[in-house]
């Protein structure tokens, strides 16, 4: 996403997340098999076929500790950044 639109990191955090709630929840509808893909077996694997709160745990966890490792390389860089700035105006 980040290669076509410029979305801030936090925005995008928050869309993987959601994203990945929408397909768990499509999960729990059978949505692969309404689809007519029931005995796709491939189309099954893609789309998944159990719903579990455990792998909706996992995608927070996971867009948490994303989101913090983007805000520690940011202020990383900032300070880096600002630094070398002030250096430069000496």
């Amino acid at each position: 996403m980040k290669a076509f639109f410029n979305f801030s990191p936090a925005k995008l955090i928050i869309g993987i997340f959601i994203f990945s709630c929408i397909i768990e929840f499509a999960q729990y509808f059978h949505f692969g098999e309404l689809l007519g893909f029931k005995d796709d077996r491939i189309m099954m694997i893609v789309l998944g076929n159990s719903f579990s709160w455990i792998d909706i745990i996992c995608y927070l966890a996971g867009c948490v500790l994303l989101f913090l490792f983007i805000q520690l390389d940011w202020n990383k860089n900032y300070s880096s950044n600002s630094s070398s700035t002030n250096n430069n105006g000496r």
